[in-house]
């Protein structure tokens, strides 16, 4: 579990925020790998971000982190005035879990979603610019990959679609590209792949943060800065596959009486 407030004693006061009172409150909740993670932002600032690794109580122990860290910065939900959801790509559960809870608070209070995925979360770093390949193990010989151009300034910009495939076809498809940073849990196995294939020159590793949500709270500013918002019904998930359950009731393997 890791824990993070930008301030003395029990975090940041809101009402000590003078400077900032004109910038949103924003909760971004990322429930996409095995890691949760949630940080609380105004504005550019991060006032708190809280993580830890999975468990099989997820869904349950959600209620409970969210609480910690709204009570230990001195915030109430109904201060919040953005929420920030990660939409994947990811697991089909922890994604659901998580889209449910944003989908909740954000009807309960009438806000405003900031959808961010996984990649763009990634590519949104204040000290990464140029071309980017965010790649994230997807399991059973997979992975998920996205090319950007990053900005220090703003928004990274997707130059590919987010893709599903191994390694092997991640690396060919930017094997022209000269000068490369790779960041994401991926990003080893598609440096040595490219070492295989010829002699690196200005492609660089980059380490990927232990926790997802403080990215995903500068991406959620910066859409919010740019009007790139969405209500809760129309958030939606991108899953890398179907879940097992839905791939056997496909192929007519379960649910043969409920047809």
């Amino acid at each position: 579990m890791s824990i993070f407030f930008d301030g003395p004693g029990k975090g940041p006061s809101l009402s000590n925020q003078a400077d900032q009172i004109d910038q949103p409150v924003i909760l971004s909740l990322d429930t996409s790998s095995r890691r949760t993670s949630m940080a609380l932002s105004r504005g550019e600032r991060l006032l708190a971000l809280f993580g830890a690794e999975l468990d099989h109580r997820r869904s349950e122990r959600l209620w409970y982190e969210l609480e910690f860290l709204l009570n230990e910065a001195g915030v109430e939900l109904k201060d919040i005035d953005l929420f920030s959801a990660c939409t994947g790509p990811g697991g089909f559960t922890g994604l659901r879990v998580g889209l449910a809870a944003i989908k909740g608070f954000a009807r309960a209070g009438d806000k405003k979603v900031a959808a961010v995925t996984s990649l763009e979360a990634l590519a949104c770093a204040q000290d990464i610019a140029g071309p980017v390949l965010v790649t994230v193990n997807a399991h059973k010989g997979e992975f998920y990959a996205q090319l950007f151009d990053s900005r220090t300034t703003g928004l990274p910009v997707a130059r590919s679609k987010p893709s599903l495939a191994s390694i092997e076809e991640v690396v060919a498809s930017v094997n022209q590209i000269e000068s490369l940073i790779l960041i994401g849990d991926g990003a080893e196995a598609a440096w040595e792949r490219a070492g295989q294939i010829g002699p690196l020159k200005g492609w660089r590793v980059r380490v990927q943060p232990d926790f997802l949500a403080g990215r995903m709270a500068r991406a959620a500013h910066l859409k919010y800065a740019r009007g790139d918002l969405v209500g809760a019904s129309e958030l939606r998930a991108i899953y890398a596959r179907p879940a097992d359950a839905v791939v056997k009731l496909s192929q007519g393997l379960v649910g043969k009486g409920l047809r």
